[in-house]
């Protein structure tokens, strides 16, 4: 393994661990990442920050803390309601996605700022990078069900596999089967 991301919902013990609903999250969290560091594992923390993380200022202490623990990606996730956030209004308004936009752009390219870990927000940049779920990246959930995206939640569509004369499998995928499927 070369690599992990963590998921960290906010700079503050309690916040995190209330939206995870756990009362150890957050300890377990900075213990991961002390672990996979110690063992030259490259973190990054992931953040999916509400609207009111945002405007509190909570995105750029979830910056300084990884800055502190040494972590060099701070990957930014739009919010989208699914998970801990299903059936709730958590779309970022356009001046979210400014915001983190500029925070990004800011943390990565100011000199003064050299030290701190990378910021992305890929959502920043989706009307001319398309979204590599499918692509550049697919996620196993836990059930088995593979999903391009692990956001979006749309299932790939059936593989079928047949195993041939040298006992190795061919698979077919079969897009019909599933209409959310975009091809």
């Amino acid at each position: 393994m070369d690599g992990a991301a963590i998921s960290l919902d906010h700079f503050d013990e309690e916040g995190h661990n209330t939206f995870r609903g756990n009362k150890k999250s957050y300890f377990w969290v900075l213990e991961g990442i002390k672990h996979l560091l110690a063992e030259g594992i490259m973190v990054s923390i992931n953040v999916c920050p509400s609207r009111e993380l945002v405007e509190s200022g909570g995105v750029e202490k979830i910056i300084e803390l990884a800055k502190s623990l040494n972590v060099p990606v701070v990957n930014i996730l739009e919010p989208r309601a699914v998970g801990n956030f299903e059936h709730k209004d958590v779309e970022f308004h356009p001046e979210h996605m400014d915001k983190m936009r500029s925070l990004s752009e800011r943390f990565n390219f100011d000199p003064a700022l050299v030290d701190y870990p990378t910021v992305l927000f890929p959502a920043a940049y989706r009307a001319s990078v398309p979204c590599g779920g499918g692509r550049s990246y697919l996620m196993l959930d836990y059930d088995g069900t593979l999903y391009p995206c692990p956001f979006c939640k749309v299932k790939m569509p059936k593989i079928a596999t047949q195993e041939n004369s040298r006992g190795t499998l061919s698979c077919k995928i079969s897009g019909d089967e599933d209409d959310n499927f975009r091809k």
